[in-house]
């Protein structure tokens, strides 16, 4: 009954641990302690970078389940989401506008992670470095997608931290600050696109006394044919810097008809196929030190159909639109409350 007690101990192996029950133990302890520990709007940021892994790894947990959790387990997570979602924004519209000043080392905020890699390439003669984006990637699938890449690299190291993405956070502006090392205030002529990217990426590692030579950049990475592209780049004599998109999280989001608990199923099958650890592993083997961030995560809502509001809008996915101007905004808001 006490066997968690022993779990980091020797005699671990010697213990069968029903792995439901586990989960259920983790998940119970995890809520508990969420539930006390709420950043507030006074908060620093950090506390918010502490509090999001914990939750994190409880709808990890919490999707996992083999079969759908019972009813009152559903309430209370959609009850803690609400009371969560509550305090994040308050905090949000508090103190999110200052993060953009913060230093750079450690990031704060996507546009500061080129800053802190390039701090570290200039601390290291020949240092060899790629970031790896994966475009849509929940922090809560982050927990499915390290648990699979470590049971197929149990040797590999991992050091983790968190930042946070640029409000709003759709790919053309979370993204591309990531890759212009700037905020998007920088970057006006191409807001609705992500056409630039490579522009930007070598753009900032030239300002940091790199040729472009010595800068690579790959999009629409997803499956095992995929990896031809890196290979080519990772080869390359006079590369050191390497700028890499995945985007098979963000496909899966697009096409989810089956809530989170689908998106996680998914997600998970394709990290199992070994796309990620065959990267990484690539990367490893030709001297790269790899990064792994996400410029945007995704979150199950109830939608309202597709509204027809003509060519107001002057962007109109199926999650987000984008207005001209507030007054337009408003409209929209008044009538689709």
């Amino acid at each position: 009954p006490q066997a968690s007690a022993l779990a980091a101990q020797w005699v671990a192996v010697g213990l069968r641990l029903d792995p439901e029950a586990d989960r259920v133990r983790r998940l119970t302890s995890l809520l508990d302690e969420i539930g006390k520990s709420i950043p507030n709007a006074q908060a620093r940021h950090q506390a918010w970078l502490s509090f999001a892994p914990r939750w994190a790894e409880a709808l990890a947990l919490h999707y996992s389940a083999p079969t759908p959790e019972p009813p009152e387990w559903t309430e209370r997570f959609m009850a803690l989401q609400t009371q969560i979602d509550a305090a994040f924004l308050d905090w949000v519209q508090k103190r999110y506008s200052g993060l953009g000043n913060q230093p750079p080392r450690p990031p704060v905020m996507l546009h500061h992670v080129p800053r802190a890699l390039a701090s570290l390439a200039e601390e290291t003669a020949g240092a060899k470095i790629a970031l790896v984006v994966m475009d849509g990637l929940a922090l809560d699938q982050w927990c499915l997608l390290r648990r699979v890449l470590l049971e197929q690299k149990p040797a590999m190291q991992m050091h983790e931290s968190a930042v946070f993405a640029w409000l709003p956070t759709l790919t053309c502006i979370s993204r591309q600050a990531t890759f212009a090392g700037r905020a998007p205030l920088y970057f006006p002529n191409s807001l609705y696109t992500t056409d630039k990217e490579p522009l930007l990426w070598t753009q900032f590692w030239s300002e940091h006394g790199l040729p472009p030579t010595a800068v690579g950049y790959a999009n629409a990475l997803r499956d095992g044919g995929d990896l031809a592209q890196v290979q080519e780049l990772v080869t390359r004599p006079h590369i050191r810097i390497l700028g890499l998109v995945v985007d098979k999280v963000d496909r899966i989001m697009h096409g989810m008809e089956l809530g989170a608990s689908g998106m996680h199923n998914q997600v998970r099958q394709w990290a199992e196929q070994g796309f990620l650890a065959d990267l990484m592993t690539l990367l490893i083997g030709q001297g790269f030190q790899p990064f792994i961030t996400a410029d945007h995560g995704n979150i199950a809502a109830r939608g309202m159909g597709r509204p027809a509001e003509g060519v107001l809008a002057e962007v109109r996915g199926q999650r987000a639109r984008v207005y001209p101007n507030k007054t337009l905004r408003a409209a929209a808001k008044q009538n689709l409350p």
